[in-house]
């Protein structure tokens, strides 16, 4: 155990994987409800109960920060008619200051920006978009969430994360269940794709970046399937957008690219025949 909070609020235990030597460290929280704000901010403060939590142990250790964090950093997470001014809290800002200085990325919204909306897996049958109803009858929140290193989250090892329906377990609270996995490889053994910088000067393939950053800012064309999606979850499609884009134009220019040199190839034989037959 790396570190447990004196009020029982956060808690950081960390293991190391026998044969990989990798790093790994679960950090529990309990936040404080929005109506105690000052307590809730100091508890995503820094130097509060959390920051500790999560700046004990191995500083490059894989981190899953899972919990309880009862505030929303996103409008969608809340069907309250205050759902913006939920965001904008104290105690709002503090976790997202937090979440930037360790590099943490909500799980559910980075795989459910990677997966579609119509798949069984996220969004479908058994996915509950909130994760608490109030008993009393107030507006269902998604206050259950779980955060990940970046490296987690976008480098393969995300296999689902998904939302229990309210009732699987006790409470009023919905289960939120992730799964991860050893790095999805590519052939060749690479792990991740890098942008061919080939591309940067390529206008055709600029062209339909900006065109569809455009239609992101303005919740135009198709992004008006996604309304459902926050800022967050719509920059993470549109990385994955602007990435398959970059792989369909890479391989159209390799195409071209090997046609010429075949058709290149066929006049040079035709030319050395011609010359061959002219000799003789």
């Amino acid at each position: 155990m790396d570190y447990t909070s004196q009020q029982g609020r956060a808690l950081r235990v960390s293991w190391k994987e026998e044969h990989h030597q990798r790093v790994w460290a679960t950090v529990a929280a309990y936040a404080p409800t929005e109506e105690a704000q000052q307590q809730q901010k100091a508890f995503f403060d820094s130097t509060g109960e959390l920051g500790r939590a999560l700046a004990a142990g191995d500083p490059n250790a894989s981190v899953l920060l899972c919990g309880d964090f009862n505030c929303v950093l996103e409008t969608e997470d809340s069907t309250a008619l205050n759902a913006a001014a939920q965001t904008a809290r104290g105690g709002a800002n503090a976790l997202r200051t937090l979440l930037t200085q360790h590099n943490l990325l909500d799980l559910w919204l980075t795989h459910r920006a990677a997966v579609p909306p119509s798949s069984a897996a996220l969004g479908g049958a058994g996915d509950a978009r909130f994760t608490h109803w109030p008993a009393a009858g107030g507006a269902p929140r998604r206050l259950d969430r779980i955060y990940a290193s970046a490296a987690l989250a976008t480098g393969g090892s995300a296999r689902e994360c998904r939302h229990h329906p309210l009732g699987t377990l006790p409470g009023d609270h919905c289960a939120v269940q992730a799964k991860l996995g050893a790095p999805r490889r590519r052939a060749g053994g690479r792990s991740k794709w890098r942008l061919p910088t080939a591309l940067l000067s390529d206008s055709e393939w600029r062209d339909t970046i900006k065109s569809d950053l455009a239609a992101m800012l303005a919740f135009s064309g198709w992004w008006t399937q996604h309304a459902t999606v926050g800022p967050g979850g719509r920059w993470e499609l549109f990385k994955s957008r602007a990435r398959d884009t970059a792989q369909r134009r890479w391989r159209e220019r390799r195409r071209k690219a090997a046609a010429q040199r075949w058709q290149q190839s066929a006049a040079a034989v035709q030319a050395s025949l011609a010359y061959a037959a002219g000799a003789a």
